[in-house]
């Protein structure tokens, strides 16, 4: 709970509420119903960069860092960066445990349902709109009057004769994007449409250091990742929780406007710009906002697959920790079949002697589904990323899959770092790679392959403790169990 962490710190510097509530502004009283829990941590948080700051000032001595990376399970050197220390502090003081896992196993299940869908959806003739197309209103009301506006937007986006970028940001409470499945398959036919065109959106969310509303937004922007055009950022700072805002700009031609105070359930009023200088403006405010963002994910697929290669070799290479969850094999069985692909990889090149050194120094976990006979077999184990460069999935063979889990079994022996889980059911379809404070890698070697590299630190931690509490949840492993069931399932192969 965060009372608990308050309170933690505050014990490890030995400063007492007054001290503290003196030094970040704060009313004394407030600071006291905070730390024993009788006051709920509210939405907004706007206080929160000041107190980690003054945390990540206030820790000096070695004992202090050690105990603070004891309790966030946080298993490399404390950073010597304020910066970087202030933002693991916010991270660890903001994030509940019990919600985050709810919320990123929701992404996930999400995530397998499209990646086992037939995406990105052609367009059909119905979704053309007549109504929409011959719409010359500049005012719309409500919930339905926004969703209008922006079937009127998207068509405009279509129909426009220039490789026009779509611009998207907004604030304000959007579930009228998915809620409704009927206006969810117009939306993503029509933006699928644009993708086909070459044309690009750019999306800017608001993500607030509440991990829920964080996951909870990446979520719902999912089905348009999947159109591969998508270029996800984030604004970093934390903002007034008062007004809200929703600008989406097609340079030139339109832009749809709305606000509300306090997330407004009803929709507010949304205008509707065509008039030349009025689009300018909202375009030069968007330019604006966007110089004050970050990225939030990369998206890589086979039609947009560039800085691929680059990307995995900086994140392979990273020095943390690793946890896998996938249902295949073994990643690293990619290390012996490269060579199939080799001419399109750029300069990315791991060995397994690059493995072995990883684990001298860092643990890795994997979390695989009970392997399938049948499957390796027939050879339908993929090649992990080798979709993303087309112009089909390679598999590995039966003997290639048999060296692999020798290899395994070798690693499990006599690497005390190197661990590997069982489990009866992963996502289907679903690659997810975590490494502890770098980054997450989200993959599907099946249809639609996608990856998606995000190093968003709140998000990024958020997913770590998931996969750490799956670990949790398994003890630990027994390792002779497990290369028992290997050498097993290497014998019923052959």
């Amino acid at each position: 709970m965060f009372s608990e962490k308050l309170d933690f710190l505050m014990n490890i510097i030995g400063i007492s509420g007054g001290a503290l509530a003196h030094a970040t502004s704060l009313d004394p009283s407030y600071i006291s119903r905070l730390r024993n829990g009788k006051r709920e941590l509210p939405k907004g948080q706007h206080f929160m960069n000041t107190l980690a700051h003054y945390f990540a000032e206030n820790i000096k001595t070695d004992y202090q860092k050690k105990l603070l990376c004891e309790a966030m399970g946080y298993s490399v050197k404390w950073p010597d960066d304020k910066e970087k220390a202030e933002k693991q502090i916010l991270s660890w003081m903001l994030i509940e445990n019990s919600v985050e896992r709810e919320l990123i196993q929701n992404v996930l299940e999400r995530l397998a349902i499209f990646f086992s869908t037939d995406l990105p959806i052609p367009v059909e003739e119905d979704f053309i709109c007549p109504d929409s197309i011959n719409d010359n209103r500049e005012i719309y009301y409500g919930i339905e009057g926004k969703k209008e506006a922006f079937l009127r937007f998207l068509l405009l986006a279509v129909n426009a004769n220039t490789p026009v970028e779509m611009h998207l940001y907004g604030d304000q409470d959007m579930p009228w994007l998915s809620d409704d499945p009927d206006f969810s398959k117009k939306t993503l036919s029509l933006i699928t449409a644009c993708a086909k065109q070459g044309k690009k959106i750019k999306v800017i969310h608001s993500l607030r250091a509440d991990i829920e509303e964080m996951l909870y937004t990446v979520r719902r922007w999912i089905p348009i990742y999947f159109t591969g055009y998508v270029e996800p950022y984030y604004y970093p700072q934390i903002r007034n929780e008062l007004y809200y805002r929703t600008t989406f700009v097609l340079p030139g031609i339109a832009a749809m406007v709305s606000s509300s105070i306090d997330r407004n359930p009803n929709g507010g009023m949304t205008l509707f710009l065509t008039e030349p200088m009025a689009v300018d403006v909202e375009e030069s405010e968007f330019e604006h906002l966007f110089s004050l963002c970050k990225p939030l994910a990369k998206v890589y697929s086979a039609i947009n697959n560039e800085g691929f290669w680059a990307m995995l070799k900086e994140f392979t290479f990273a020095e943390a920790d690793t946890i896998m969850l996938h249902d295949g094999i073994c990643p690293y069985s990619m290390i012996r079949s490269l060579w199939k692909i080799r001419d399109k990889t750029g300069d990315f090149s791991f060995e397994l002697s690059d493995l072995e050194n990883m684990l001298k120094h860092h643990k890795f976990t994997e979390i695989v589904a009970k392997l399938d006979p049948e499957k390796i077999c027939i050879g339908k184990v993929p090649v992990h990323f080798s979709e993303i460069i087309g112009p089909a999935t390679k598999y590995l063979t039966k003997e290639e899959c048999i060296e692999t889990l020798v290899y395994v079994i070798n690693l499990l022996g006599k690497r005390e770092n190197y661990n590997l889980i069982i489990r009866y059911h992963t996502f289907p379809n679903i690659f997810i790679c975590a490494r502890e404070n770098t980054g997450i890698l989200l993959y599907t070697a099946e249809k639609n392959a996608m990856a998606f590299y995000i190093n968003q630190p709140n998000v990024v931690d958020a997913t770590w403790k998931y996969l750490q509490s799956i670990n949790d949840d398994y003890g630990k492993a027994n390792k002779q169990k497990v290369i028992n069931e290997l050498e097993e399932l290497i014998k019923s192969l052959m």
